[in-house]
């Protein structure tokens, strides 16, 4: 599934109390296909995942590819037991940004928090902030990871609305059979071969430098994952029923 947030709250009031847990124990992490990317940390994510384009409105959103398979499978286990494998966004869940403030390199983003349980926490967790109206370290740690992201959004975003805009993305089909599965992830886009070619990507590095230049280099690179995300594929389909269902309604009946 494309990563969401279910219930964006202000941090007031009684949120501030809440507990946050580990990213791992939130089922939106855990299922989380497909997640948008800042340019910045694109150097971190290709030894893992193909970095590509989704539309989202009327804009190309740069998102990592985490896995083939829907419900929390088909993933390589280290990138779902390591936070250092986690793109920004999964790192600082349960905090998101505020989808209606403006995102400013210069100015610090509105943060909130989505609302959700925890469903297979591993400990009793950290309060949002202290006794004495602090962050907890959770808390600093994740504001951290948001606000890196919030820093580098909108030149990531004016990259890819250059991308666009200049006709340089193009469909780029994940899509296999396994057996008697067919497996797709919709909607991607990669950029175009010939324009690595032609120089029609010069006006491009020439206005963005290295942030442009690091991005193609490893966007290219990162297609070749796709072969990872099968393979890991192709061993959950192959395997027993397995149990993230149960876990699931064990967390329910907890």
């Amino acid at each position: 599934m494309y990563f969401s947030y279910e219930r964006p709250v202000p941090i007031v009031g009684d949120i501030t109390v809440r507990r946050i847990f580990a990213q791992v124990a939130y089922q939106q992490v855990r299922h989380a296909q497909v997640v948008p990317v800042v340019h910045a940390e694109v150097s971190r994510l290709v030894p893992w995942f193909p970095i590509v384009w989704r539309p989202r409105g009327d804009e190309m959103e740069l998102v990592a590819v985490r896995s083939l398979l829907d419900r929390g499978r088909g993933y390589h286990p280290f990138t779902q037991a390591e936070v250092g494998t986690y793109p920004l966004l999964l790192q600082a869940y349960p905090f998101l940004l505020d989808p209606a403030g403006e995102v400013s390199a210069d100015s610090a983003p509105r943060t909130m928090l989505d609302d959700v349980v925890a469903d297979a926490p591993t400990n009793v967790g950290a309060p949002v902030t202290n006794l004495d109206g602090q962050p907890s370290r959770a808390t600093a740690q994740r504001a951290t990871c948001l606000g890196a992201f919030a820093r580098h959004l909108p030149e990531t975003r004016s990259i890819s609305d250059w991308l666009s805009r200049h006709g340089m993305l193009e469909p780029w089909h994940l899509s296999f059979d396994i057996e008697q599965h067919h497996i797709n992830v919709p909607n991607l886009f990669g950029i175009r071969q010939e324009a690595f070619t032609t120089g029609r990507l010069a006006p491009l590095l020439a206005q963005h430098g290295a942030s442009a230049a690091g991005l193609l280099g490893l966007h290219r690179i990162s297609l070749f994952r796709a072969g990872v995300l099968l393979a890991q594929a192709r061993a959950a389909l192959q395997a027993p029923a397995v149990a993230e269902d149960e876990v699931e309604s064990d967390g329910e009946r907890a």
